[in-house]
């Protein structure tokens, strides 16, 4: 698992590729970050429904930062909309934490 984790630190690394090695390491990054959930599809229009009338003048946050960004998934400076599925997961994992003590405290055990 860690040699993935360096093969996607490794592509924000600001140095040119040859044309077939960024095409492999582009599928390879694709394949690690999979966003199972689809969140751009149906959660993105949730939280960001200005998005979905698209003005005249793109504004900067919907922009990458640079295009090595761009070419790894990051392709706004946006945090929510980079995170994907990675979101839903936290909040549920912060859910889960917060419901086990609540829990605890309410149960009749005590």
């Amino acid at each position: 698992m860690s040699d993935m984790s360096f093969l996607t630190i490794l592509s924000m690394v600001s140095i040119s590729v040859p044309g077939l090695a960024k095409v492999i390491q582009g599928a390879l990054i694709s394949f690690i970050c999979m966003d199972l959930l689809a969140t751009d599809r149906w959660l993105m229009p949730l939280i960001f429904p200005e998005d979905n009338f698209p003005s005249e003048e793109p504004s900067i946050e919907d922009e990458a930062l640079n295009a090595f960004f761009d070419e790894n998934g990051f392709s706004t400076r946006t945090l929510l909309k980079n995170l994907g599925s990675t979101f839903v997961y936290l909040v549920i994992l912060c859910i889960i934490l917060l419901f086990i003590p609540l829990m605890k405290l309410l149960s009749p055990h005590s």
